[in-house]
């Protein structure tokens, strides 16, 4: 029994040391109604932390569940330690309704309403209801445009009226205009006024005093008819609407009347030329002895026909066509009109022979010329040699597009003294060319050439005289040919290169990937060439083999043999032109089927079994 009660009283003191370390009162405050228990045990583990839980309202950060069946009980307290102030609050059964805060810090408490803090309330006599004392203005809210608040005061200047009130409680003032007033202003409230209309203070009633200058009239003004007045003091006037003509008059200081005119439309053609007293035009036609001075070139019409002239302008045109053969001055018989005085000057009648002349339509001239070189013009028709020649001379055509289109020039040796060493050589000028090349040759005496111009940059040469009796002038031997450039006998000799080659060794096919060179010549880059050869192939099993005639770039023929037996040899055969060739020409061969094939240089004996050649052609 003394050791039980040892072990409780152990049990309540490390209970009682151990308490001040908890981080919450919220012990179940429900008892156990069972047995046996000591009082001792019962009242350290269940009556004391269910009285202090009690006593502390249940204190501890998350919210109590120390109630029958572990849940609060309604109208429980539970003071919240989450966070300072301490929150109190009370459970309706719920949920926990805060009903104010501890601030264990400043020692404050703070009720809540509503489930918010209610705030200070301050005045400056008693602050235990808002029923005594003045709220202070820091504590008035500020007005909006649907909720009241505290406002400033405002006294507004001369002639100012409020007119806002701003949210921060501040009035604003401003002068009203007369858009803002309502109603009319009552003739008691007028002033008098003075000048061309007059009315007196308190009235409505105005009167007009005068008319002053340039006043604009919206409308029209109703004058009763009334006889002639009397005439007017000196600088005065007097407007009124005569009786009798019912028409406006103005009578002056002198007793003058003057009236207005009835309106009137002239027939056509005609003018005013007569006003009546009563103020009726009278109309009639002027002629031209009414009229003084004569018409300007501004008032001039436009002209057509032959000769013609813009309206308001004097100067004239003789229309295109319009001067007529009929129209022109007799001719002579047998001229031309033209100008051949060598300036300017009016035309006069020219003969034919004239108008041929150089100095007119050159057609018909002679340019002569001796032992030098010459540049012919554009002007020449007939170019000849006048001295005989001590050297070869070179004359040089006009450019082709300095003459008209078809325009001729005869270049002839009318000395007759041109030779086959004194030749006269007839060249292009620039980049033009004569009978597709750069110049011909007269090299017989009494030859000629008849050029013509396409008005570009080409002149066409046709041999005359001795320089046609064979049909050329010169003969130039071409490509592949030796002989230079005949002009009186010569020949031209065939010079084409035949190049030839064989295989010295036979030639392994041991890649079937490849094409492995056989016989090859070294004919150079340009011409056209012919080849032709032929290769001898073997294998020592059955084999197909492919062989290609080319220049390394260009294949020119291409064949293919098969070997059907072991170590059997085939010739195959190729030939074929090419142009400008890019390397050496050789036959190549590759076996597609073994890596022991082989191209044969002497099979028979001869040396002669791979072999290769080139002919130029041209």
């Amino acid at each position: 029994m003394n050791l039980h009660r040892f072990r409780s009283a152990l049990y309540a003191w490390l209970l009682l040391a151990t308490s001040p370390l908890m981080a919450a009162e919220q012990s179940s405050f429900v008892t156990p109604i069972a047995g046996p228990m000591n009082m001792a045990t019962f009242t350290t583990t269940y009556l004391n932390p269910a009285l202090r839980a009690l006593a502390s309202c249940h204190w501890g950060a998350s919210a109590p569940a120390n109630g029958p069946g572990t849940a609060p009980i309604a109208y429980q307290c539970w003071a919240d330690t989450t966070s300072n102030p301490v929150l109190i609050k009370r459970y309706d059964g719920a949920q926990w309704v805060v009903e104010g805060a501890l601030d264990t810090t400043a020692h404050t408490w703070t009720p809540y309403r509503q489930g918010a803090a209610i705030a200070a309330v301050a005045t400056s006599s008693s602050a235990s209801d808002l029923t005594t004392g003045t709220l202070p203005a820091a504590r008035l809210p500020n007005p909006s445009a649907s909720t009241l608040g505290g406002t400033q005061s405002k006294t507004c200047s001369s002639s100012n009226w409020l007119n806002s009130i701003s949210t921060s409680g501040v009035p604003g003032c401003s002068q009203p205009s007369f858009a803002d007033l309502t109603g009319s202003i009552a003739c008691l409230q007028l002033p008098a006024i003075t000048g061309d209309v007059t009315r007196s203070a308190g009235s409505c009633a105005s009167t007009l005093a005068n008319i002053p200058t340039a006043t604009p009239m919206a409308g029209s003004v109703l004058a009763t008819n009334i006889v002639a007045p009397s005439t007017p003091a000196a600088g005065k006037t007097s407007v009124y609407v005569d009786s009798t003509d019912k028409r406006l008059h103005d009578k002056n200081d002198a007793g003058t009347v003057a009236t207005t005119s009835v309106p009137s439309t002239c027939s056509s053609s005609n003018w005013f030329r007569t006003l009546s007293s009563a103020g009726v035009l009278g109309c009639s036609q002027p002629s031209f002895a009414d009229l003084s001075s004569s018409l300007s070139c501004a008032q001039h019409p436009a002209l057509t026909g032959d000769v013609t002239t813009s309206a308001g302008s004097c100067a004239t045109t003789i229309a295109n066509s319009a001067v007529s053969n009929a129209k022109m001055a007799s001719m002579a018989a047998n001229t031309v009109k033209a100008n051949a005085t060598g300036s300017s000057a009016a035309p006069t009648d020219v003969t034919a022979a004239t108008a041929r002349s150089s100095s007119l339509l050159n057609v018909d001239s002679f340019t002569g010329h001796g032992d030098s070189a010459y540049t012919i013009l554009s002007t020449d028709r007939t170019v000849g040699t006048n001295a005989a020649f001590t050297a070869s001379r070179t004359w040089t055509l006009p450019t082709a597009n300095s003459v008209n289109p078809g325009q001729q020039i005869v270049v002839a040796d009318f000395q007759g003294t041109v030779t086959a060493t004194n030749t006269l050589v007839i060249q292009r000028a620039g980049a033009d060319t004569v009978n597709g090349g750069t110049s011909t040759t007269i090299s017989a005496a009494n030859g000629a050439y008849l050029f013509s111009s396409d008005g570009v940059s080409k002149w066409t040469a046709q041999a005359l005289g001795a320089a046609a009796a064979g049909g050329v002038s010169s003969v130039t031997c071409g490509t592949g040919l030796s002989g230079g450039t005949i002009t009186t006998s010569g020949a031209c000799a065939v010079n084409l290169a035949v190049l030839a080659n064989s295989l010295g060794a036979d030639v392994s096919l041991n890649n079937t990937a490849n094409y492995f060179d056989g016989p090859s010549v070294a004919q150079g880059t340009s011409g056209t060439w012919f080849a032709s050869g032929t290769v001898t192939v073997l294998d020592t099993t059955n084999a197909v083999i492919y062989c290609k005639l080319w220049d390394g770039t260009t294949v020119i023929s291409s064949a293919s043999t098969v070997i059907l037996s072991a170590s059997t040899y085939s010739p195959v055969a190729l030939s074929g032109y090419l142009a400008s060739p890019a390397g050496n020409i050789k036959i190549s061969c590759r076996d597609i089927s073994n890596t022991t094939g082989k191209m044969l240089f002497n099979q028979t004996g001869n040396s002669k079994d791979s072999s290769i050649s080139v002919h130029r052609i041209q």
